[in-house]
């Protein structure tokens, strides 16, 4: 329907397309790369807290409760830093997604389309909407 309403307004968008589809490709790189970060990272922690609690005997005959507290704390810090060293990349990654796809498009047509009405009204003194009325006194 839009080329039928506008084509020349459609074909100005469809020259945004590449943009938009840069950014969203971009964030799907990002929020995948750091899901597969977040994963290792737990699964470490997951790893520790599995042993601790299928030898859960042993670790309290021979005392080990703190060092294990450590190892699972120190596991999940280290995938917290890992996750919080990406944040802002991903924070860009969205921010970019957004602003493309929302506000470039927003842009491009009110823009162009404003020119277009514009110069429609302009080159044949009718407005089309009939809101005006006789423009030429």
């Amino acid at each position: 329907y839009a080329f039928y309403a506008s084509w020349r307004a459609s074909l100005v968008l469809l020259g945004a397309v590449p943009i938009m589809s840069a950014s969203i490709l971009f964030f799907v790189k990002m929020n995948q790369s750091q899901t597969k970060r977040a994963n290792e990272g737990y699964a470490k922690a997951g790893a520790v807290a599995y042993q601790a609690a299928s030898a859960i005997r042993t670790v309290f005959s021979l005392n080990l409760c703190e060092t294990m507290i450590k190892k699972y704390v120190d596991a999940t810090e280290s995938a917290y830093r890992a996750a919080a060293r990406r944040a802002p990349l991903l924070g860009l990654a969205n921010g970019l997604m957004v602003g493309s796809v929302q506000s470039l498009r927003n842009v491009v047509l009110t823009l162009y389309g404003a020119y277009l009405l514009y110069d429609q009204v302009r080159s044949s003194g009718c407005d089309p909407s009939g809101n005006l009325g006789d423009i030429n006194p």
